[in-house]
């Protein structure tokens, strides 16, 4: 979820809020919020392009960039992960490079916000979806 730092002053209470289509948690088991039918407010300024995939991983105690390697590291959870995004990719004929993280969100092509908005994630940097990317 995007914080209130990524937009004006009083976005806090913005609704709807954010959602997911999608939440893995750790043992590998898809959750299917949101259909695929529905927009959701995911990802800053790709609103409209993201199919939003969450990973359960607490940060606790670390940084955002050691809750992505313990995702990256945990058999079932990024299997299913892999999975579904290829799934996705069959589904909506994506290419690798339409796969893209939250930390990388700002940069794509594709980014359009038209109040200024960014997003302010350090989860899934470009290093880590080049991995994700080669297990794809």
């Amino acid at each position: 979820a995007d914080t209130p730092a990524a937009g004006p002053a009083g976005s806090a209470a913005e609704l709807p809020g954010t959602c997911s289509q999608f939440i893995v948690d750790q043992q590998g088991t898809i959750h299917q919020l949101v259909p695929l039918t529905l927009q959701c407010r995911h990802t800053i300024g790709l609103n409209r392009w993201a199919i939003g995939i969450e990973m359960v991983q607490s940060d606790a105690g670390h940084d955002s960039l050691w809750a992505t390697d313990q995702i990256l590291h945990r058999t079932k959870q990024i299997t299913a992960v892999v999975a579904l995004v290829r799934a996705l990719m069959a589904r909506y004929d994506l290419s690798k490079s339409d796969v893209i993280g939250h930390g990388t969100a700002n940069d794509d092509p594709r980014f359009v916000e038209l109040e200024g908005w960014r997003n302010d994630h350090t989860d899934w940097q470009a290093e880590d979806v080049r991995v994700l990317r080669r297990r794809l």
